[in-house]
């Protein structure tokens, strides 16, 4: 209980206006459930270009059967000193194998964005999730990769693997530590910068139908800010 008040009185202080929205998404489908998501922060660097991005995305999914899920998305990161509308996603994911003692649960999900500003490109995602429990250790992983066409886009594709490890202390409390390996754009020459980053990650849920996930990532490469805080708060109903 202690734990539980404790958290809420932490994430009450957090500035909503933090950081950018790093997420790693596990492949698990329900029928009938319906989330309404906030996801947010922002990164700090020494580098002007870099420092005090934001990102906002604010999210609704609903499962329509036991194995597919449809996700519509808004993504709203500041610029100078407003807020505007960058993007809109829709999502479809499928969850290829529920849980069982074998293998791991596994999803494939697409997701089509498309451009709110004229010189934005329109995007297209494929993603493979995969989640696996070892008895209190949960282990998930993304690999995600992402096409731009379009105005203004850019040759190849851009290439993710996501991992978060965790510890379940209890459904409230879950600590871990979660990589984002950003390997650039395969298919073009030169391949790009990646951008790696690293750091820990706590999770669970503040009551029983909402549940927060806060983390502090450090760049490990030079494409990557210094610091990045992410935050998230997912309501399911």
């Amino acid at each position: 209980m202690m734990i539980r008040i404790s958290l809420i009185a932490l994430i009450g202080l957090l500035p909503l206006t933090a950081v950018a929205s790093n997420k790693i998404s596990s492949p698990d489908v329900t029928m009938g459930k319906t989330e309404l998501e906030y996801r947010g922060g922002g990164d700090h660097d020494e580098r002007t270009r870099l420092n005090h991005r934001e990102d906002h995305k604010f999210v609704v999914n609903h499962g329509f059967t036991d194995r597919f899920r449809l996700e519509f998305k808004g993504i709203m990161p500041k610029q100078g000193d407003d807020y505007s509308l960058s993007y809109t996603e829709w999502g479809a994911r499928y969850q290829l194998i529920k849980k069982n003692d074998l293998w791991p649960r596994l999803s494939v999900q697409g997701t089509y964005e498309a451009a709110m500003q004229a010189h934005l490109p329109n995007k297209f995602e494929f993603a493979v999730l995969a989640a696996q429990d070892f008895g209190d250790f949960p282990q998930t992983v993304n690999i995600v990769f992402e096409s731009e066409y379009g105005k203004n886009s850019r040759d190849g594709t851009k290439f993710n693997v996501n991992y978060k490890s965790q510890y379940k202390y209890s459904e409230y409390f879950i600590p871990g530590v979660e990589f984002y390996l950003g390997q650039g754009r395969i298919g073009t020459e030169p391949g790009g910068a990646k951008e790696v980053q690293a750091g820990p990650a706590l999770s669970g849920k503040l009551i029983d139908d909402v549940k927060y996930d806060v983390g502090l990532l450090w760049g490990m490469t030079n494409a990557a800010p210094d610091t990045r805080f992410k935050w998230i708060v997912t309501y399911s109903f």
